[in-house]
């Protein structure tokens, strides 16, 4: 389980998808909401069922109001998590000894197509030049120069799914180092349903 609204963990306060995960929920409450990232749908639960209420449903319903946008965790892996910045995946290949203006990638895994992506990397004597997204067929959806470490990257309007992060990178150290993708997230749209 993971609160993704923002007013801290475990939804509530801000609006928040009180679960977002492929399985059911064990022990919801009347009203709390489940994005099932499996399914790409949203449930809400009324005692004793969950029903969906937006996403895959839209073309089927009317009277549609969309809030504001919220960010979902996705970790390193690509499951839902509680936002932990301490894991990390490196990206490849590794950076030699004051080597400048590498070009190093890592993919991502598949998951829901959000309207927005941000991404945490950090890395130890590195100097980002630039950082792209590209989608499955690896087209450039956003590049960016002069990126910093240690901060969030975000970008609240993409056109695809993001597949692969390609950073040129430069290491001002006489050690290898490693470029790290700490945490990604998808920007959702939550969807409300008025039955009028």
């Amino acid at each position: 389980m993971v609160g993704i609204s923002g007013g801290g963990g475990g939804g509530g306060g801000g609006g928040g998808y009180k679960y977002v995960q492929d399985a059911q929920p064990a022990d919801p409450s009347e009203g709390e909401e489940w994005y099932d990232t499996g399914a790409n749908a949203v449930f809400v639960f009324d005692g004793s069922v969950w029903k969906e209420i937006g996403i895959n449903k839209l073309s089927k319903l009317h009277d549609t109001v969309v809030r504001n946008s919220e960010f979902m965790a996705l970790g390193v892996d690509g499951d839902a998590d509680n936002g932990e910045l301490s894991d990390y995946k490196e990206f490849s290949p590794k950076i030699s000894s004051y080597d400048n203006n590498v070009v190093v990638e890592r993919t991502i895994a598949d998951h829901p197509n959000g309207f927005g992506f941000r991404l945490y990397v950090t890395g130890v004597d590195l100097n980002i030049e630039s950082i792209e997204l590209l989608d499955s067929n690896d087209n450039t959806l956003v590049t960016e120069s002069s990126v910093s470490t240690g901060e969030f990257l975000e970008y609240r309007s993409l056109d695809n799914q993001v597949k692969t992060i390609r950073a040129v990178v430069s290491n001002s150290s006489s050690y290898q180092r490693s470029l790290r993708l700490n945490e990604w997230e998808i920007l959702l749209k939550k969807t409300y349903v008025s039955n009028t």
